[in-house]
């Protein structure tokens, strides 16, 4: 009976609503700083190989744009987590001047990371490495300077 009171009943739908509202933000906070994360430590990890020329390299074509995607999802989330401060009425508008930017970044860094990708399986992979015929679950290539390497790969369990 206390929904037929219209001030309580307002004031519970409001604390509702705001309840959701923070709610879903720290589950995107969240769930964007473990994606960011994710993306810095197996990601970067596959660059780093190409980069030093390991012996040894495990390369996913979505490994440089989702770098170079790197930057949208930290704006993105430092949104998110401006939401959630008090202050949420002077950081919005100026994030909100950024959205444009942001954007064009965004479409840009993944068409300039989806040429890349595929320029680097045609340069240094095919002509500095073998690919190797290694089964798993993974859904990058692997590679290696010799087909040696690639045999002692291919029956050791443990990898890089």
């Amino acid at each position: 009976m206390a929904f037929l009171c219209q001030e309580e009943g307002d004031f519970r739908i409001m604390n509702l609503i705001k309840l959701r509202g923070v709610c879903s933000a720290i589950c995107l906070v969240a769930f964007l700083s473990l994606l960011i994360f994710f993306i810095l430590k197996w990601c970067g990890a596959d660059i780093l190989s190409l980069i030093n020329k390991d012996d040894y390299i495990f390369y996913t074509r979505g490994s440089i744009p989702a770098l170079l995607a790197l930057p949208v999802l930290v704006c993105v989330d430092f949104f998110f987590l401006c939401l959630l401060l008090p202050y949420k009425s002077i950081t919005v508008p100026f994030l909100l001047k950024y959205t444009i930017p942001i954007t064009t970044y965004a479409i840009v860094a993944l068409f300039i990371g989806f040429l890349l990708s595929f320029l680097v399986v045609i340069y240094p992979l095919s002509t500095d490495y073998y690919q190797c015929d290694h089964a798993g679950i993974m859904s990058g290539s692997h590679y290696a300077k010799s087909k040696l390497t690639c045999e002692q790969m291919k029956y050791s369990p443990a990898e890089k």
